[in-house]
């Protein structure tokens, strides 16, 4: 027998429709990770939604019923639970472009920098040393 969702359910964790799932916290954990909400059509205009998630190599299910508000919910607070690991994600590939973004200026001034008796030390422009009486350019 199917546990009965209510959208209203209170738990501690602030993920009450998960803990009424009857999930244990290396679940709820493994959500934080990754899983969804799906929907699968059982007969003519029936629809029954489904929690998915890898947990220990397997793949998890947990039917959440019939009911298209308590799917919402649950993958409301799915979101909310992967909601660091999208930021973190977002953050990954900005940080990505601004090195890209960097390294291609740093190439297209090095050129530059040359010519005028310049190098790049790391980040910084030194100024080349006149190697013959050792002192800079």
């Amino acid at each position: 027998m199917e546990p009965q969702l209510t959208c209203n359910a209170q738990a501690e964790g602030g993920t009450p429709l998960l803990a009424e799932l009857g999930l244990t916290s290396g679940e709820i954990a493994a959500l934080k990770r990754q899983g969804f909400v799906s929907a699968e059509s059982r007969r003519r205009n029936a629809r029954v939604y489904k929690l998915r998630f890898r947990f220990d190599g397997r793949q998890r299910v947990r039917c959440l019923g019939c009911d298209p508000a308590v799917a919402a919910a649950v993958e409301q607070e799915v979101r909310l639970l992967q909601s660091a690991k999208r930021i973190d994600k977002k953050l990954r590939a900005v940080n990505r472009e601004a090195r890209k973004a960097l390294r291609t200026c740093k190439d297209r001034l090095g050129l530059l920098a040359e010519t005028a008796g310049f190098r790049f030390h790391g980040r910084a422009m030194r100024r080349r040393r006149n190697l013959a009486s050792g002192k800079a350019v």
